[in-house]
């Protein structure tokens, strides 16, 4: 067994034990990147190795001098719409392909602070509009479980989570990228309140719907994680100072007895797979084991919350790319005659077919008649599906739902399909609509695939959420290790992949 099969926690007891060194856990994971990357095309950026290694031999003398954070010696990966500093950050698009922070994000100086060891940087649909990275300006990434099938919106992330390129993966989730790839992968995936998690730093397309989430093996590492991010930042202004909560300890021993969970899987307007509503059923039946308190429930405007999250979602979109002007910073056209042409070459050329539906699309809600009514309305069912889940939340603790509608779409069919691709965002939408935290946890496979069920709690009830999920995972005795890659199934992938491993850009070195 290699160290990169290991957890998060597993390699802690480890290196506090003195069996491994971080130098050999960052070796490890580092051959375990030139072995599978070439199949998995999780990065879009991968750190010099030679700088990699002497970080972990630095960390590694903090440790002996026990000068270090809760996460000392982990590596790790960021989604490349987290700024780095000096590290190249181009959110998956031809427009920042040679953009480099000259600060990092919060999320990012907080997880350095922590010792973590930066990999790299994962891939991404440009800007998050997507659901597969198909939109990324660079390649798509592969599900490393199952290569026909995409590993959705933050699947660079989850691939490189998936197979064992790092121990755990910051990423944003706009409309359930991080839920979505986590179910699709076998992973958990927990996307937190909004403002529990700094955002400062984060290039996004939609502000008042995007957080930064995490990407783990299981729920242990995902609290430890989340120990690590959360927590009140002054330069974010959406950031929130709650009580601070120590997430692997509210674990507890996993008990969800007398816990009040609301069954939701038929209000989303439209019909979910029966393999999804298998999973649902049999999660349901497993808390009701553990002894929580399982009822259905209705929520009546959930079917207009993906419509609602597009509308809006494309007008933020609109004014949140409109900064990229070729001037300040980012892609420059070279053949502009004027500073009116140059703004209309730099956008044609460096954004991608689907930042510039999304833009259209965004600056028609902005307009003046039936754009604007769209708008206006979507924001009135926002506020309106605010009160629908704050009445259940009146009588239940959490929501169990699907993540996805159905198992994951082919590959290589999404560009054509983008608007019928986005619906499997429907069952996810609604907590980032509203701000509300969830989770998704394996609960079954189905024809190999895993399918993954979310948990959606009140405002800041992550370490709710994460006591119930790590419930079920005891219960299901390690589900997640059915899902761990391997060195001859990628290869096999590599094998088979002739048709892809010759498309997009060559990967960047740093």
């Amino acid at each position: 067994m290699g160290l990169w099969e290991h957890t998060v926690l597993e390699i802690q007891k480890m290196l506090k034990a003195k069996t491994v060194s971080v130098r050999e856990v960052t070796e490890d994971v580092l051959d375990r990147i030139e072995q599978v990357e070439h199949s998995t095309r999780a990065y879009i950026h991968i750190c010099d190795r030679e700088e990699i290694l002497e970080k972990a031999s630095a960390v590694e003398e903090r440790i002996q001098n026990q000068n270090t954070g809760g996460l000392a010696g982990i590596p790790t990966a960021l989604q490349d719409d987290i700024c780095t500093e000096g590290i190249t950050t181009t959110c998956g698009s031809k427009m920042l392909e040679k953009f480099v922070p000259p600060y990092d994000a919060e999320v990012a100086r907080r997880l350095l602070e922590e010792d973590c060891i930066l990999l790299g940087k994962t891939n991404l649909d440009a800007f998050g509009i997507g659901a597969s990275t198909e939109n990324s300006a660079f390649y798509p990434t592969n599900n490393p479980l199952n290569k026909e099938r995409i590993p959705g919106g933050a699947g660079g992330a989850a691939a490189a989570v998936a197979a064992g390129e790092a121990f755990f993966a910051l990423a944003s989730d706009a409309a359930g990228a991080i839920r979505q790839s986590a179910s699709y992968c076998g992973l958990v995936g927990l996307k937190p309140t909004y403002g529990l998690v700094s955002r400062y730093g984060l290039i996004t397309h939609a502000p008042s719907l995007v957080q930064i989430g995490i990407l783990t093996k299981d729920v242990q590492d995902c609290a430890a994680v989340l120990n690590g991010i959360a927590g009140y930042d002054e330069k974010d202004g959406n950031s929130v100072a709650t009580e601070k909560i120590d997430y692997p300890e509210a674990l507890g021993e996993g008990n969800v007895k007398g816990i009040r969970i609301g069954i939701l899987s038929n209000d989303f307007g439209m019909e979910i797979d029966p393999k999804i509503q298998d999973g649902i059923e049999k999660a349901a039946e497993a808390f009701e084991n553990l002894g929580a308190q399982i009822e259905s429930i209705r929520v009546p405007h959930l079917q207009y919350g993906l419509p609602a999250h597009l509308v809006i979602a494309a007008a933020e979109s609109s004014s949140a790319l409109g900064r990229f002007d070729g001037i300040r910073y980012g892609y420059h056209s070279e053949n502009a005659a004027d500073i009116e042409e140059l703004f209309v070459k730099t956008r044609s050329e460096g954004f991608g077919k689907a930042e510039k539906m999304w833009m259209l699309l965004g600056g028609y809600m902005l307009q003046r008649g039936k754009g604007a009514e769209r708008y206006q309305k979507a924001l009135k069912l926002r506020a309106q599906l605010r009160k629908d889940f704050m009445q259940i939340f009146e009588s239940f603790d959490l929501i169990l739902a699907p993540v996805c509608p159905g198992l994951p779409p082919e590959k290589e069919k999404q560009m054509d399909e983008f608007l019928k691709v986005y619906q499997n965002y429907t069952c996810t939408a609604a907590a980032n609509l509203i701000g509300l935290p969830a989770l998704s946890i394996p609960c079954d496979i189905q024809q190999g695939i895993p399918i993954g069920v979310q948990l959606i709690g009140g405002f800041f009830k992550e370490g709710l959420i994460l006591q119930a999920a790590y419930a079920f995972e005891q219960m299901q005795g390690g589900f997640q290790r059915k899902f761990n890659c391997n060195p001859e199934k990628l290869d096999a992938q590599k094998k088979n992949n002739t048709g892809n491993e010759g498309e997009g850009r060559e990967r960047n070195e740093i």
